[in-house]
Parts: structure tokens; sequence; C-alpha cells
């Protein structure tokens, strides 16, 4: 194969036609990104004492078409970084306990930590986050759900000012 540059092949006069080849793609697959955003652009009823995913986003971008209603499915191995942001609705029925985690999926959730966070009164609307980097293999699949506990349904509460958002990308490929 030819020198490099930064790690990365590139091809020289001298080098094979499929060993050209095959730095090409190594190229192509250094420059091209995984990623996506998403916002989200209406409210979403959380029973009481139920995980429940998070699925009302809207893309604003997607480099892979990998998330469909909220869930990103892996197109490549590696190492992503992943982050979600919400606002809770006020709640009539006191303060709760609330919790919000990014899931990643493989047969069974294997539960991510976010924030939690307890309303100091009825009507506090408490913004929560939750950051994760996690090894995904192709296929696998992360979603954010949440939990509250406050004895009534809450909402995940949508409003212009509200700036909510899920989103991720790949931060190094990682051999399968």
């Amino acid at each position: 194969m030819g020198t490099t540059t930064g790690g990365l092949p590139y091809p020289d006069d001298d080098m094979p036609i499929a060993d050209m080849a095959q730095a090409v793609q190594t190229l192509a697959e250094a420059l091209d990104p995984v990623g996506f955003a998403a916002t989200m652009t209406s409210s979403q009823n959380i029973p009481n004492a139920t995980w429940t995913d998070l699925s009302n986003w809207t893309e604003a971008e997607d480099t892979r078409a990998a998330l469909a209603a909220g869930v990103f499915t892996a197109p490549v191995r590696g190492i992503y970084l992943f982050a979600v942001n919400i606002f809770w609705g006020a709640n009539i029925t006191s303060a709760r306990y609330t919790s919000l985690w990014i899931s990643k999926a493989g047969g069974a959730y294997q539960e991510v930590p976010g924030n939690s966070t307890t309303a100091s009164s009825a009507l506090d609307s408490p913004r929560q986050n939750a950051t994760a980097v996690l090894e995904m293999a192709v296929g696998d699949k992360i979603v954010p759900r949440c939990f509250q506990s406050s004895g009534a349904s809450v909402s995940i509460a949508y409003a212009a000012s509200n700036y909510m958002s899920w989103g991720g990308s790949l931060l190094l490929r990682t051999a399968s």
C-alpha cells in the first residue's frame, strides 16, 4: 500500500490497482460521517411509575437515515457520543422524582444513567439531560427513556422556549 498521512493511506504512482481500491475505500470510510440530531416538536405524556421511550422527535439531520421514531440504529461499529435534553411539564400533584436515561437495546435494555431531579414544587418544570459514550455494534439500537413518580401522568412539555433535543455522532470506528 502507498504511504500514509495521519494514519490514512493514499494512492501513489507505484500502487497496484487492488491496493489503490483499498486505499480509496479506507479514505471514504474515514470521511463518511455518522450522526443525527432531532428536536421535540410536541409534548409527550409520561405515565406514572412507567419507563417510557421518548418518541415525539422530528429529525433535523440524519447522515445515514439511522433514526426512526426516536430510535437510533448504529450503521457502523464504533464509539458513539449521545445526548438528550428535555423539560418536564408542571405537575399539580406536588414534588416528584424523575429520571432520564439513554438506553441501549441489545435484547434487554442496558441502562446508562442520566441525571435525576426532584421538583421543588407543583409548578416546577425541571430541565434534564443525559450524555453517554457507548460502543455500538452494527444494528445496536439506542433510545432516550424517562421515568417519573408523581402519582399521575406528567408531560414532557413542548414549548417554543423549551428547546428539547436528541442527538448523537460516531466518534471512532472500531474493528469488528
